[in-house]
C-alpha cells in the first residue's frame, strides 16, 4: 500500500476516532457537572493554595521539546455530619488551568484558610468540588468530537474510491496525471 493511501487511510482514522475520544472526553466532564449541579453545600476551608511551575519535556520526531508547565493544587477541608473529609477537586469538570495566568488567578481565589461552600455528593460525601461549573473545554469537546466523528465517515466512501483498485479508467487516468503533475512539480523545483 501507498503512503499517500496510508495517509488517507490514517488522517480519516483520526478524524473518526479522535472525534470519539473527544466526544467520551467532553461527555464526562460536563456528566459530572450537570450531577454536581444538584449537589447540596457543606461549609468548607481551604487549607493550601499554591501554583507549582515545572518543566515538561516533549520528544517529537523533530526533537525535545521543553515548556514551563504551570499546576494549581487546591486542598480543602469540610465536615458532613460530623464526619471530616479533604479533598482537592475545584472543577466539576475535572478540568484545570494550565496557563500561569490562569492558575494564580485560580490561587487567588481561593486562599489557604479562606471559608468556601463545597458542593459534596450526598452519596459519597467524599466527592466533592468548589466549582459546579462546565468549562469551556468540555463543551468544546462535545461539540467539536461529534463533527470530527462525521466528517470522516463521511470521508470513509471518498478514500474506499481513491483507493480502489476498480476505479473506472477515466478516474485511473485523471489520478495517474494528477500524480505526474505533482512529480514534475517537485523536480521542477529541486
Amino acid at each position: 500500500m501507498s503512503q499517500q493511501k496510508l495517509t488517507i487511510f490514517g488522517i480519516v482514522g483520526l478524524l473518526i476516532f479522535g472525534g470519539l475520544a473527544l466526544s467520551i472526553f467532553g461527555g464526562i466532564n460536563v456528566g459530572s457537572a450537570i450531577r454536581a449541579g444538584s449537589w447540596p453545600t457543606a461549609k468548607g476551608t481551604i487549607t493550601s493554595s499554591h501554583v507549582k511551575s515545572g518543566i515538561e519535556t516533549n520528544v517529537r520526531r523533530t526533537g525535545a521539546s521543553k515548556q514551563t508547565k504551570q499546576t494549581v493544587n487546591i486542598e480543602y477541608e469540610y465536615e458532613i455530619d460530623g464526619t471530616p473529609y479533604q479533598n482537592n477537586v475545584v472543577f466539576a469538570s475535572g478540568v484545570m488551568p494550565r496557563s500561569m495566568s490562569a492558575a494564580n488567578a485560580l490561587a487567588m481565589q481561593y486562599r489557604t484558610g479562606q471559608s468556601v461552600d463545597v458542593y459534596y455528593n450526598p452519596d459519597q460525601p467524599d466527592q466533592a468540588v468548589l466549582d459546579r461549573s462546565w468549562g469551556v473545554m468540555p463543551v468544546i469537546a462535545c461539540l467539536l468530537g461529534p463533527l470530527m466523528s462525521i466528517g470522516g465517515l463521511a470521508a470513509v466512501p471518498y478514500a474506499i474510491r481513491y483507493n480502489s483498485p476498480y476505479r473506472t479508467f477515466a478516474e485511473q487516468h485523471a489520478a495517474m496525471e494528477r500524480e505526474q503533475a505533482i512529480a514534475v512539480g517537485k523536480d521542477a523545483g529541486r
